[in-house]
């Protein structure tokens, strides 16, 4: 309940999308929503026009008090609003009282890349996966150049369908999700689902390969210079 009246609340700041389905209703649960980033807006989109709970995936500099200020800093407030400090620093500081709480009722899942404390990111997402959650993730990688307007995947997110096949014996979806703000939509493709009788290294490159494509193709129809 919390959920759905903080999304109504914060949908009234941003723009209404069109919600393209090129599958038939509903997206199956649990699943794995992939997504374009598209900077901070995309999450903020998704989050407000799906009509469903989602459990966001985010970078663990994002909910670390020592941290987060910074990476505000560096990869936000100077870069898309261009804004140099200190006053960036300042509006960073704003920014975290009004997010901190937020991100708290959202009950978002710190992602802590590079370290060993990816295991519980894993682990909280898998259970919330047995609870037939859907779980929304963003993995271009920032520091790869685009191709086609999408950067190339960081793949290790994959492995909560292995985690989930080996605890409840089901083949999980992932479904790719791409967020035109140009053109006001969320089309939401077609599912490639977990195999348990592929070799997962070859699996992960597939998967993440097909949702590449999919969200590659999606934003040469919709994007005004392939029209």
């Amino acid at each position: 309940l919390i959920y759905t009246i903080i999304q109504k609340i914060i949908k009234r700041f941003f723009q209404k999308m069109e919600i393209v389905w090129q599958i038939e209703k509903p997206i199956k649960s649990p699943s794995i929503l992939v997504a374009n980033h598209l900077g901070a807006l995309g999450p903020v989109l998704i989050m407000t026009n799906l009509e469903i709970r989602v459990y966001p995936w985010i970078i663990s500099d994002m909910v670390d008090p020592k941290k987060q200020i910074k990476y505000l800093c560096k990869n936000f407030i100077e870069k898309d609003l261009n804004l140099k400090p200190p006053l960036s620093i300042g509006v960073a500081h704003v920014i975290t009282k009004i997010i901190n709480p937020l991100f708290q009722t959202i009950k978002v899942i710190p992602v802590y890349k590079n370290s060993k404390k990816i295991k519980e990111t894993l682990n909280k997402t898998l259970n919330l996966l047995l609870n037939d959650s859907y779980i929304l993730i963003f993995p271009e990688n920032p520091m790869l150049k685009p191709i086609d307007g999408i950067e190339p995947f960081m793949t290790g997110f994959v492995k909560l369908a292995e985690l989930y096949y080996k605890k409840a014996g089901k083949k999980l979806p992932f479904y790719p999700i791409f967020v035109s703000e140009k053109k006001s939509k969320i089309i939401i493709g077609e599912a490639i689902f977990y195999n348990s009788e592929i070799d997962y290294m070859r699996q992960k490159k597939e998967i993440c390969k097909f949702l590449e494509d999919q969200l590659r193709y999606l934003y040469r129809t919709l994007n005004d210079d392939y029209n």
